[in-house]
């Protein structure tokens, strides 16, 4: 009933919906085109998997293949060694652990897009492999303004209610960027859970969305939605995470906590 209602709002105002930060992880190109054409209402989706553009690309490519309803932007979720950034409009993989401003460097090389997702967040565990896991601290992000072209100022996973607040006051107060929610999706029922909505002329042309999306970052014309947690999208999250949180738990136990650079 809530997507439904939705969708016909989208239609009445001529809206669009966007979820630019998913992870397809190991779910096969495929079942994962088929799960957003049929069980979500998305009109735009990045693919930003951790470090690689490989399976935007692959996912990009059997898109183009078929006829869908919606349409694609190829990411990578890039570490950085002053936190995480999201890449869009990628054609190839930008080296993970290089400053922000260095990454940001490669991505606007490329003709690209830089986000900064989950912004302020910091973990309390270590990961053997990750230099910093967590997003780009306030102060970064003031140094960083010039060249970020979007905030993501919700992010659906539930550790993050508190920083999403926190960024969303950060971005109208001192960054004034398009602010955009999304997923952050690790697993096909978690898709469009936060999602942007934004003016799409082109949605009732036919014509393509992107090109609006594009003018709604430029004019900063967004909104955030999320969708309710349910029972069933509740237990699946928890067993998804269970594990790695407990093998980083571990890790972290043994080697002690690393400090990232925003807080030294």
């Amino acid at each position: 009933m809530e997507r439904q209602n939705l969708k016909q709002i989208c239609q009445t105002l001529g809206l669009a919906k966007a979820d630019l930060h998913i992870h397809p992880g190991k779910t096969k190109p495929q079942k994962f085109l088929h799960y957003v054409e049929n069980k979500t209402d998305l009109d735009v989706i990045a693919i930003t998997e951790h470090d690689t553009i490989e399976p935007a690309l692959k996912i990009k490519e059997l898109h183009q293949k078929g006829k869908f309803r919606f349409e694609i932007i190829t990411g990578e979720e890039i570490t950085t060694a002053d936190g995480h950034l999201v890449g869009l409009f990628l054609e190839k993989t930008v080296p993970a652990g290089l400053s922000a401003k260095e990454t940001i460097r490669l991505i606007k090389k490329q003709g690209g897009l830089a986000m900064a997702v989950h912004p302020l967040a910091s973990s309390v565990l270590q990961s053997p492999t990750d230099p910093a896991m967590c997003g780009i601290g306030l102060g970064s992000l003031i140094l960083l303004k010039n060249d970020l072209d979007i905030v993501e100022v919700f992010n659906a996973n539930m550790r993050q209610k508190q920083n999403n607040y926190l960024t969303g006051v950060s971005n109208k107060t001192c960054l004034n960027k398009a602010g955009f929610g999304s997923s952050d999706a690790h697993f096909l029922s978690f898709i469009g859970r936060g999602y942007t909505l934004f003016p799409a002329p082109q949605k009732r042309a036919a014509g393509s969305v992107i090109d609006d999306l594009l003018r709604a970052i430029e004019n900063r014309q967004t909104a955030i939605g999320e969708k309710e947690w349910t029972f069933l999208l509740f237990i699946r999250y928890g067993l998804y995470f269970f594990l790695p949180i407990s093998r980083l738990l571990l890790y972290t136990l043994l080697h002690g906590r690393r400090k990232n650079k925003k807080e030294n």
